[in-house]
């Protein structure tokens, strides 16, 4: 019995060494699956980083663009009627009053204020692009206001809301 008790042992000896080797290779699996899933997750991280940075990047862009767009948009606008007070003579006070934009103005008033001057006060019910009329008007450095003001509007039933553009009288 003692050869065979020899013999059992010997065979539960290998069979504990089979299963620790086993276990052993199993745990270097298991060591590289979690070092795999580790790079993973820290690619996925960079990816999403990388996606945010783009979201952001083309939210900027957007961002831009329609700033581009607006600014556009205002300098038509502002190009649309623009009114310029140009000085053909100090000596006789004779000025020209031209609009150098794109389109017509509608219920222009020109008000020349305190100075003293011929044309104090002109009406157009439309001055078109690059029309120019002139003016005599009289600027002392003492006499207070040195400028016009110009009220107009934009469209030709006077529905929108008047503007206004100061020139100053040089």
């Amino acid at each position: 019995m003692d050869v065979l008790a020899l013999i059992v042992s010997a065979l539960a000896a290998l069979f504990a060494g089979g299963a620790a080797w086993y276990a052993r290779g199993q745990k270097l699996a298991a060591d590289q699956a979690a070092r795999e899933a580790g790079r993973s997750a820290d690619a996925a991280e960079r990816s999403s980083h990388a996606a945010e940075r783009s979201a952001d990047a083309a939210e900027r862009s957007a961002d831009a663009t329609q700033e581009a767009i607006e600014y556009k948009r205002a300098e038509a606008e502002r190009d649309r009627v623009r009114f310029v007070l140009e000085t053909l003579n100090r000596k006789t006070h004779r000025y020209l009053l031209r609009n150098e934009g794109t389109h017509s103005a509608y219920g222009v008033h020109m008000d020349a204020g305190e100075m003293p001057s011929e044309d104090k006060h002109r009406d157009f019910d439309e001055f078109k692009s690059l029309q120019a009329e002139g003016l005599v008007l009289i600027a002392y450095k003492g006499s207070g206001k040195t400028y016009i003001e110009v009220t107009y509007h934009l469209l030709p039933d006077r529905s929108d809301e008047p503007r206004r553009a100061s020139l100053p009288v040089v």
